[in-house]
């Protein structure tokens, strides 16, 4: 069967979306492939056409948490939003309440200081920036 074009690119960015909420709501060793594909629709099969392996998965799902959290802090700041409004988005009770859709470092510093190097250099060129 062939698909549309960017049909793959679409599938990869899906998995990973998938993916970083799964591992902020149940940790990154909680977080099983096949558990991931099946929230995502997918079968476990059509994983490894779009990662290597779950520590790819993983980096760039927290990655890309990551770049989330760090935009919209830019378009809090860019409307004028000040330190304490950031702090007070940040600290409520909805936020509480979803660690799924929550701060991925709030939710994953103490796995991800137990991740293989690559991971842990990649939290870190993306806290230098």
């Amino acid at each position: 069967m062939r698909f549309e074009k960017g049909h793959k690119a679409a599938t990869r960015r899906h998995i990973i979306d998938v993916a970083s909420k799964c591992i902020r709501r149940d940790g990154i060793s909680a977080a099983g492939i096949a558990g991931i594909m099946g929230e995502a629709g997918l079968t476990k099969g059509a994983f490894s056409p779009h990662f290597e392996s779950k520590d790819a998965l993983v980096r760039e799902a927290l990655e890309s948490a990551l770049g989330d959290q760090q935009d919209r802090l830019d378009d809090d700041q860019g409307r004028g939003l000040n330190l304490e409004s950031a702090i007070r988005r940040y600290l409520n009770r909805a936020h509480l309440q979803d660690p799924a859709g929550g701060c991925p470092s709030a939710a994953l510093l103490p796995e991800i200081a137990r991740q293989y190097s690559a991971t842990i250099r990649m939290r870190a060129a993306r806290q230098s920036r």
